[in-house]
């Protein structure tokens, strides 16, 4: 179970927390708190800061099963459960969404695509597939189909690449 919210109380504000993005020396309120495990019995607090640079239109999380992934910015965090650093792998424009595959992550943003597998590893990082907007429509037999929007805001061309290695494949 996991939430993102703007405000938290107890018993999360015992919590000490995991700060990822655009941390401030003298801390202040985060943006979003991302809280994983029920409140009778908290797993997880993430205070979430956004960047100064990059507009976060959209924060999203899923949790797998040995981290949480964080989509905001133009970034995705890897927060794993344990003590280990948090990886973040930036993105070629602004974060988009996250589709599910079997056994992975999906993560879109207005410009490519990134599979992370679901021990929290990257995979790959596929090339530039998009100028403003890509949308997967379905995974089968081992290809990824969407939409990549090329000429704002009518110009959608579909696209394929394979789940295994983000190569493009038409």
């Amino acid at each position: 179970m996991f939430a993102i919210t703007q405000f938290i109380d107890r018993p999360w504000t015992h919590l000490s927390p995991r700060r990822i993005g655009g941390v401030p020396s003298g801390l202040g309120t985060p943006d979003r708190f991302i809280l994983i495990g029920p409140d009778d019995a908290p797993r997880l607090r993430i205070d979430l800061y956004f960047p100064s640079d990059i507009p976060a239109f959209r924060v999203d999380a899923r949790v797998l099963d040995a981290a949480v992934v964080i989509g905001f910015g133009d970034q995705v965090d890897i927060v794993p459960f344990s003590d280990a650093p948090v990886e973040t792998q930036r993105l070629d424009s602004y974060f988009m969404r996250f589709y599910e595959g079997d056994g992975y992550l999906l993560a879109t943003s207005g410009a490519d695509v990134t599979r992370i597998n679901a021990d929290g590893t990257i995979a790959w990082q596929s090339a530039m597939l998009a100028m403003d907007g890509v949308v997967i429509d379905r995974i089968a037999d081992g290809v990824i189909h969407g939409w990549a929007g090329i000429d704002p805001p009518d110009g959608w061309q579909p696209f394929a690449i394979a789940v295994t290695t983000g190569a493009t494949l038409q």
